[in-house]
């Protein structure tokens, strides 16, 4: 039987060689020392949950102070910022190298905006019921 471009014969097998070769790119790289994470606000139960990029499965859950709202990321400092709903835990740092919580900043009653300046010197934050625009030293 011959098969000609066009059929689904060959539809199938363009279809399988995709997979497979994605599967192979995806699949992790032995003896390599770069590890790879993603963090995902996980609002529910107040918490990040880290996922490895390499084989794509959460690894750890941090807890959190309060629901996480906006997260902003300081690659040169291997940090996470993340803004919560407000109070004594309104930002949380993460040293994202050891998977851990640095430390804990109140921010005021209603933060809503979180930001990173361009130099990764200075972090700005509004406050939504005073009206404030604020900053901190990361």
């Amino acid at each position: 039987m011959r098969h000609r471009p066009g059929s689904p014969f060959f539809f199938a097998l363009a279809a399988l060689a995709s997979a497979l070769l994605a599967a192979s790119a995806c699949r992790p790289r032995r003896g390599t020392a770069l590890e790879v994470y993603t963090f995902v606000a996980t609002a529910a139960r107040n918490a990040v949950t880290v996922v490895d990029l390499a084989t794509f499965s959460a690894v750890r859950e941090i807890a959190l102070g309060s629901r996480p709202v906006q997260l902003v990321a300081d690659p040169a400092r291997h940090a996470l910022y993340i803004m919560g709903e407000g109070g004594a835990a309104g930002l949380t740092v993460i040293d994202t190298a050891k998977l851990a919580v640095e430390r804990s900043l109140p921010l005021g009653q209603k933060p809503q905006r979180l930001r990173l300046s361009p130099d990764g010197e200075t972090l700005y934050f509004l406050e939504g019921r005073e009206h404030l625009f604020q900053s901190l030293d990361p």
